[in-house]
């Protein structure tokens, strides 16, 4: 229970944000700002279809998170997970194929 403050009890004076922030309160409010995406937006971000989505992350090659409490998995995206995964495997240059002539125009 807590003790009711009487009117006359001096409040202490609030603190600036940056005395009482903790390493871990910094840390914490900084993941309030990740944007999580659904399958669906991820896929769309991605510019792929969800099932190819899905099928990426049961592979391993895109790092999701699943909720619990639901009987069927769903899940959920960081956009910042996105956007390393395309970054750390870039599409590598290749020689464009060369077109032979077969017949001819009669």
């Amino acid at each position: 229970m807590v003790p009711a403050l009487s009117e006359n009890a001096s409040q202490p004076e609030p603190l600036e944000q940056s005395e009482f922030m903790t390493d871990f309160e910094h840390f914490v409010d900084q993941d309030r700002n990740v944007k999580w995406l659904t399958a669906n937006e991820a896929a769309q971000y991605l510019r792929v279809k969800p099932r190819t989505l899905l099928l990426w992350v049961r592979q391993g090659k895109v790092p999701a998170y699943a909720l619990s409490g639901t009987r069927r998995r769903v899940w959920r995206f960081r956009r910042e997970d996105l956007d390393s995964t395309v970054l750390a495997h870039p599409v590598l240059p290749s020689e464009s194929p060369t077109v032979l002539a077969y017949g001819g125009m009669e």
